[in-house]
């Protein structure tokens, strides 16, 4: 996980599944007062750092996801200064 030390506000996970299926991943990233909406690009056998679909972390700070398998996923978006350490579950 990368946060900008700067200003504190700029958050990218990395994630990789080396799985030869796919794997259900949960982020904890602490109680948050607006959804927001994450960036998520993917690298696999067919794609390279491709841009998918959005998906929304919602006020409960849970970021769900499924990873493909064998992929690299990359989740990249912009909080307030109200954000936590997100821990993997």
């Amino acid at each position: 996980m990368y946060q900008d030390e700067d200003s504190n506000t700029e958050i990218a996970v990395v994630t990789t599944n080396t799985e030869s299926s796919s794997t259900n991943t949960n982020w904890q990233f602490g109680s948050m007062t607006s959804q927001y909406i994450v960036e998520v690009y993917r690298t696999s056998a067919t794609e390279n750092c491709t841009q998918l679909t959005g998906v929304v972390l919602p006020t409960n700070g849970v970021l769900q996801y499924t990873l493909p398998s064998n992929s690299v996923t990359t989740f990249h978006f912009t909080i307030e200064a109200e954000a936590a350490v997100a821990t993997a579950g």
